[in-house]
C-alpha cells in the first residue's frame, strides 16, 4: 500500500501552499494517486506545457494539472459497503523572480507583497471526516509567515470563490528569490456508502513593492511598478511582456488621488477564457480613473475567432471566478463602445471602451484593479471551420494592409 500523503497535507481534503527549497526554481512537478495505486510522478524543469496526469479506477477518479503560477485537480472517490477507497492529487511550483531597482542602484534589500488565489469547491456525503481547505504560506529560508485555513460544518461543504490573500516576501534588488506553491487534496470515504470530491485551483497572480520603481523578470512574465505623487498623470506607465504574446499594457490616462505605488505583472492565465492576449494584472491605482490598453496578437485572433471582430477588454471578477467586459466591473453601470482607438479629449469618461483594429490595441475606461485579458464576444468555431476561417480572415488582413 503506498503512503496517503503525496504532498504535505494539513487534513483530510487539504490545501497547502510551501516552500520546498530542495527542488529545482522554475520547475513544476505533479502526483496523483488513486484508490491506493501506483504513484504517478514526473518534474519538468523548463518552462512551456504544464505537467498533465490523470487516473481512473472503479470507485473514483483524479486528474492533476501543474505548471508555473497554476496548480489545478479534480478528484472524485466513492465507496460501498464493502470497498474502502481514497483519491489523492497534488502539484508544485518553484520559480524565481528578479526585482531590479529602476535607480540603478542594486544590492539594497525590499520586501515584496506576493498575491494569490484559491479557488474551488468541497463536496462529501456520509464522510467519516470533514471537508476542510488549509494552506501555509513560507519564505524560502522556510519560515511560516502567514497560515489559515476554511473549515465548513456538516458533511457538506463548498469554498467561497476566488479566495485572494497575500504574502510578503524579502528580497535583494538584482537577486532571484524562490517562490514556491504547492496544492494538494485528498478525498477518503473509507468505507460503507459515502463519497467525497474536491475541484481547486491555486494560482499566484500579481506582486507589488511599496515605495519603489522597479521592474522584474521571471518565468511567467515581466512585472514593473511606479510611485505617483498626489495629482501626478498615469499616461505612459507601461509593460511589455517578454514570453507567450508578447503583450504591452499600458496606462493611456488618469491621475493618481493621493501617492500611488502602481504595478502591472504579467501572469499565468487561469486556462477558462479563449484569449488572445497575455494576462496582466494591475493594482496600486484602485479607485482613481485609469484608461487600460492592451495590446492583442492579430494571428491569433485570426487562427481562434476568424477575424479582429468583437475584441474586448476582458476582467476576472474574483468574487464569481469569471471572465467579464472590464467595464462591469466599474462604480457604475456605464458601458460604451467606441470602435475606433482612445482619444484623450473626448473619450475618458468611466464606461467607455473600445479597439483599434489598426493598433491591435483594446482599451477600457474603468476605476477598479484586476487581472485583464484580451478576449471575443465571437464565439470559438469548431476545429474544422477555424481553419478555414484563419486562412479567409488572414487574406482579408493581407488586402487591407495592401489597400
Amino acid at each position: 500500500m503506498v503512503t496517503k500523503h503525496v504532498l504535505p497535507l494539513c487534513s483530510s481534503i487539504a490545501l497547502c501552499l510551501v516552500a520546498l527549497p530542495s527542488a529545482h526554481a522554475d520547475s513544476v512537478t505533479a502526483t496523483v494517486v488513486l484508490n491506493e495505486g501506483t504513484m504517478v510522478f514526473n518534474n519538468q524543469t523548463t518552462t512551456g506545457a504544464p505537467l498533465v496526469f490523470s487516473r481512473v479506477g472503479s470507485l473514483g477518479s483524479s486528474s492533476m494539472s501543474s505548471s508555473l503560477g497554476l496548480i489545478h485537480l479534480d478528484i472524485n472517490s466513492t465507496s460501498t459497503a464493502t470497498n474502502y477507497a481514497y483519491t489523492s492529487a497534488g502539484g508544485n511550483w518553484h520559480e524565481n523572480y528578479t526585482i531590479f531597482d529602476n535607480s540603478g542602484t542594486q544590492g539594497s534589500a525590499g520586501t515584496a507583497t506576493f498575491t494569490f488565489q484559491i479557488d474551488g469547491s468541497l463536496s462529501g456525503g456520509f464522510l467519516g471526516v470533514g471537508n476542510k481547505v488549509d494552506y501555509l504560506v513560507s519564505t524560502p529560508s522556510g519560515n511560516i509567515v502567514q497560515e489559515g485555513y476554511y473549515d465548513k460544518d456538516g458533511a457538506n461543504g463548498v469554498m467561497p470563490a476566488g479566495q485572494n490573500f497575500t504574502v510578503s516576501v524579502p528580497f535583494t534588488y538584482g537577486q532571484p528569490v524562490e517562490i514556491s506553491g504547492a496544492l494538494s487534496a485528498f478525498a477518503d470515504p473509507g468505507t460503507g456508502t459515502a463519497f467525497g470530491s474536491a475541484h481547486l485551483t491555486l494560482r499566484q497572480t500579481g506582486f507589488t513593492v511599496s515605495g519603489g520603481n522597479y521592474t522584474s523578470t521571471s518565468a511567467t512574465g515581466t512585472g514593473a511598478g511606479s510611485t505617483f505623487a498626489a495629482n501626478a498623470s498615469y499616461n505612459g506607465f507601461t509593460l511589455t511582456n517578454n514570453l507567450g504574446h508578447l503583450s504591452t499594457a499600458t496606462l493611456l490616462g488618469g491621475t493618481a488621488s493621493v501617492n500611488r505605488d502602481a504595478s502591472l505583472s504579467f501572469v499565468t492565465p487561469d486556462g477558462t477564457l479563449p484569449s488572445v492576449s497575455d494576462t496582466v494584472w494591475l493594482s496600486g491605482t484602485n479607485s482613481d480613473l485609469v484608461v487600460v490598453q492592451l495590446q492583442y496578437d492579430e494571428a491569433a485572433a485570426l487562427s481562434q475567432f476568424g477575424s479582429e471582430a468583437g475584441l474586448y477588454l476582458a476582467w476576472f471578477d474574483a468574487t464569481t471566478s469569471t471572465w467579464k467586459n472590464a467595464v462591469a466591473g466599474d462604480s457604475t453601470t456605464d458601458s460604451n463602445r467606441i470602435d475606433r482607438a482612445y482619444n484623450p479629449t473626448t473619450d475618458f469618461a468611466l464606461g467607455n471602451w473600445g479597439q483599434d483594429p489598426v493598433t491591435n490595441t483594446v482599451w477600457a475606461v474603468i476605476d477598479h484593479n484586476s487581472e485583464f485579458t484580451v478576449a471575443s464576444t465571437q464565439s470559438v468555431p469548431e476545429p474544422g471551420s477555424a481553419l478555414l476561417l484563419g486562412v479567409g480572415g488572414l487574406l482579408a488582413g493581407m488586402r487591407r494592409r495592401m489597400r
